[in-house]
């Protein structure tokens, strides 16, 4: 609810958009429709067909997660799709978003965090926010793509097993 509660605080004609289902959603659309709240459209499960488009209009993506989640999934396929992320600053979150290119933390104790957070986001330019995708696209082909993370999990394999205990070369299908 938090989010809908800041964007609602906001003046813009743009529009949130929430995709997905969840034991939440009916929740979230009695609230806005209880306070008639403007600019909030729920997709509900989007086909995977579907789901570039969607991507290709957003701005951001927002991962207002409030636990300490330790993948965070959701940021990274919107880092790797070329979408900044507004997140809470716990866990993961800060990991991926350290960098102030792949998005905004948010201060998870101030409830007008948020409201200023998107209000922040919604005057950015486009043409940042495209730099910003980029940096993103980059940030996950170098560091988080399948072949870093093979890579990475070969390196502290090699350290638990000793030095030459595997064979030379790594691949994904070796």
């Amino acid at each position: 609810m938090p989010v809908l509660q800041a964007w609602e605080r906001l003046d813009t004609e743009r529009r949130l958009v929430i995709a997905g289902d969840g034991p939440q959603r009916q929740e979230l659309e009695n609230w806005v429709k209880e306070h008639n709240a403007r600019n909030i459209l729920f997709k509900g499960f989007v086909p995977l067909e579907e789901q570039e488009q969607l991507w290709n209009t957003a701005s951001a993506s927002i991962a207002p997660s409030a636990w300490q989640e330790a993948g965070a999934t959701t940021i990274l396929e919107s880092l790797g799709r070329g979408r900044p992320v507004i997140a809470f600053a716990k866990g993961a979150a800060c990991d991926h978003l350290a960098n102030p290119l792949h998005g905004w933390l948010m201060n998870p104790d101030d409830p007008g965090s948020l409201t200023h957070t998107l209000q922040t986001v919604l005057d950015t330019p486009a043409a940042r926010i495209n730099v910003m995708g980029e940096q993103c696209r980059a940030f996950i082909r170098e560091y988080r793509s399948p072949e870093s993370w093979l890579g990475a999990f070969m390196e502290i394999a090699e350290q638990a097993a000793g030095p030459g205990s595997l064979p030379e070369k790594h691949t994904q299908e070796s």
